[in-house]
């Protein structure tokens, strides 16, 4: 039951605010819409939803939208944008678990000539292996690694755990940092310590200010070094981004692969190529996305196969988007989708389809990667 609840609640979220014209695939017909606009209004509190002809739309929609590549003429827009207001809002999307007063932090450099080639290849080893209340990142940009962690207790238990797991790392209590959980939110979205509370908050009001594009890899055997050696040489090509390596094992492993629509549980970390830029332009967005496709085509050996897989939160449109599967019928086609489909889900991407089969079974919520329904 309590797997059956996670694929409808997986389903629900692919489909809240992904209602469009002039997407993918057909639009609904007006009647539907609406109908549909008519329920919400009707269902919900005033305030929280936001129809195009509302006064506030534009400003919500830009406030939602993250990079510029997303907010032209041709970005396909919802007929409807609905705010959270309340915590009961988002509760079924959230679990809360306890964590101790204290945790501690920190983020250690190392450069390509500290050996840093060497301590990604032995991250890759450690980190899916830590204990459970350590996490450890790396964010790999320029000519260096950045090492990131967060441990749920006080200083002495990290620097111990560096100690026994990682000792080549060298961390020492100088590089750690005691603050409480919430402000580690803070410290690890780049506000830095000190910073108010209230900053988590602020969603700001305006259009974004950059331009972004992500893609993303699961590795599951580690990479030898010589993979590493080569991507320094990518990290100084003009247009270049980031990585972000993000480890996965405890908890993650625990939870079978079946069991939610979320199937990656058993690689030891996931990759996010990350390319961003201020310029506006074609040149140089395709100098970035250049930049961004070309080092995803070099990792291709070393990374998840059958399906290659990818992570369905950085919403990579190279993999594919939904068309229809007959005119007019505003179906998308299954068979087109399951390229990308897979790739975010592998085998549960059909019990997905079969789900959306039933409970809307014609296509009406949709966007470029919406689930479609499996044919009968």
């Amino acid at each position: 039951m309590a797997a059956a609840m996670s694929f409808a609640f997986a389903l629900l979220a692919s489909c809240i605010s992904v209602l469009h014209h002039g997407g993918a695939g057909a639009a609904p017909p007006a009647n539907q819409t609406a109908g549909f606009l008519d329920c919400l209004a009707a269902s919900l509190p005033p305030g929280v939803v936001y129809m195009r002809a509302s006064r506030s739309y534009q400003s919500v929609l830009e406030s939602s939208i993250k990079t510029l590549l997303f907010d032209t003429p041709a970005t396909p827009t919802p007929v409807a944008v609905v705010e959270a207001t309340d915590a009961s809002h988002v509760q079924a999307a959230l679990r809360l678990v306890p964590v101790p007063a204290t945790v501690t932090v920190f983020k250690v450099h190392r450069s390509r000539n500290q050996s840093a080639s060497y301590l990604l290849t032995r991250w890759q080893q450690v980190a899916p292996s830590l204990p459970s209340d350590v996490f450890l990142r790396v964010v790999v940009q320029n000519q260096d690694a950045q090492f990131e962690s967060l441990y749920l207790g006080a200083r002495a238990g990290l620097v111990a755990a560096m100690a026994a797991s990682f000792p080549e790392l060298g961390v020492t209590a100088s590089d750690c940092i005691e603050m409480t959980w919430i402000q580690s939110v803070l410290y690890f979205a780049f506000y830095g310590t000190g910073k108010p509370l209230a900053m988590l908050l602020d969603r700001g009001t305006g259009r974004p200010d950059r331009y972004f594009k992500a893609k993303s890899d699961y590795v599951h055997e580690p990479m030898p070094s010589h993979v590493w050696e080569s991507t320094w040489s990518w990290l100084l090509k003009d247009g270049a981004g980031l990585l972000i390596l993000d480890p996965y094992g405890g908890e993650m492993a625990r939870v079978a692969p079946a069991a939610t629509p979320f199937p990656h549980r058993q690689e030891l970390y996931n990759i996010q190529y990350y390319g961003f830029w201020s310029e506006s332009g074609t040149a140089a967005a395709e100098k970035h996305i250049g930049w961004i496709r070309g080092l995803y085509r070099e990792m291709e050996p070393y990374v998840s196969k059958n399906p290659r897989g990818a992570y369905v939160n950085y919403r990579d449109l190279d993999l594919g988007v939904n068309d229809v599967a007959g005119a007019g019928a505003g179906v998308a086609s299954y068979e087109k989708a399951r390229v990308w489909g897979e790739a975010y889900f592998k085998a549960n991407f059909q019990r997905l389809a079969a789900v959306k089969a039933k409970v809307d079974p014609d296509n009406f919520f949709e966007n470029e990667q919406s689930i479609p329904p499996l044919p009968r």
